[in-house]
């Protein structure tokens, strides 16, 4: 009896050790399997994507030193230099005339009943806060109501002021002016050998996306397809076995 007892263990044993392995065998294909039409498309897609972000990125920093040499030519360097001048103008004249404004007494007032209504709001939102629910919402939009007031005053004041507005009408006169400068790069690019061929490959690269990104919609739409006609044959197996049941 215990021979065979013994026998049985053994046996036993050696088939669980047998199993082991084709069990590591099967995880490992199914680790290994070859990824899907759509994991494959979907991979084309994402490298394409790089590829055009790369390649927009190099067309950026050949934008970028052509238009710094266009900028240092006589021309270009005065127009950049006035209109670093008009933007100095036009903050000191903003500076100036708004610290006029933050002196007089209805701008005051709203700067102050604004912060106190702020402090009430943060006190509100505080743990253990005693601000009743109405107050909070009454300093809120106290908060917001004289935010808004401050800001218009600050708007009207700028308009007013004589400095301020011949500063930023010169300022608008350059940037005009400076708009022609992209005109000028567009026109150096064509003359440039790397950026046309980059512009080349940026297109191929476009119309590449396009047909990559169809593939995958196919390729998902096909696997889609292929779990539905799959999930039916199941069911259909299923329905015939409990009928011949």
């Amino acid at each position: 009896m215990m021979f065979r007892r013994s026998f049985a263990v053994a046996a036993l044993s050696l088939a669980v050790t047998a199993a082991v392995p084709a069990m590591g065998q099967v995880s490992g294909s199914s680790a290994n399997a070859a990824p899907s039409a759509s994991q494959q498309a979907g991979k084309t897609v994402n490298k394409i994507r790089g590829d055009i972000s790369k390649m927009q990125g190099d067309m950026a920093r050949i934008r970028a030193k052509v238009r710094n040499e266009i900028m240092v030519k006589p021309e270009w360097a005065s127009v950049v230099a006035a209109k670093k001048a008009a933007e100095t103008n036009v903050e000191a004249a903003r500076r100036t005339a708004l610290a006029t404004l933050r002196t007089k007494e209805d701008y005051k007032k709203l700067s102050k009943d604004r912060d106190e209504a702020a402090a009430v709001v943060t006190a509100s939102n505080a743990p253990n806060s005693q601000v009743s629910e109405e107050d909070a919402k009454k300093a809120g939009d106290s908060m917001v109501q004289n935010g808004f007031a401050m800001k218009k005053m600050e708007m009207d004041t700028l308009k007013e002021d004589t400095k301020y507005t011949e500063a930023s009408a010169q300022l608008d006169a350059i940037n005009a002016k400076m708009k022609e400068l992209e005109g000028a790069v567009d026109l150096a690019l064509k003359d440039d050998k790397d950026y046309q061929d980059a512009e080349q490959k940026l297109t191929a690269l476009k119309t590449s996306l396009v047909s990559a990104q169809t593939q995958l919609a196919q390729a998902r739409k096909g696997e889609e397809a292929a779990r539905l006609s799959a999930a039916k044959a199941r069911e259909g197996g299923s329905g015939s076995g409990s009928n011949g049941r």
